[in-house]
């Protein structure tokens, strides 16, 4: 998941199924990596859709990985608080 213009790592980017990293550890069950990617902010566009048009939220509630989808609705809901109080000149 090398930029090959920048030669940073981006771990935004999807593979060949436009899958992120995100994507795969919400399937897999990887917790650390998930709330790793939030609390650190690598990762914020969590509606970032896969070839079959899949949000990570999607992989971790088909899996059955709850802990993991909810960590996700929470990071939404916060995003979207966000998002308002900037629109309102708040943040």
């Amino acid at each position: 998941m090398q930029d090959p213009v920048s030669g940073q790592y981006n771990v935004t980017k999807g593979d060949y199924d436009e899958r992120t990293v995100m994507h795969i550890a919400c399937s897999d069950g990887h917790f650390a990596i998930v709330e790793f990617l939030l609390e650190t902010g690598l990762f914020t566009d969590l509606e970032v859709r896969d070839r079959w048009n899949n949000t990570p939220l999607d992989d971790a509630s088909v899996n059955n990985h709850s802990h993991i989808a909810d960590m996700i609705q929470e990071a939404m809901h916060r995003n979207k608080g966000l998002a308002s109080m900037r629109d309102t000149g708040r943040a």
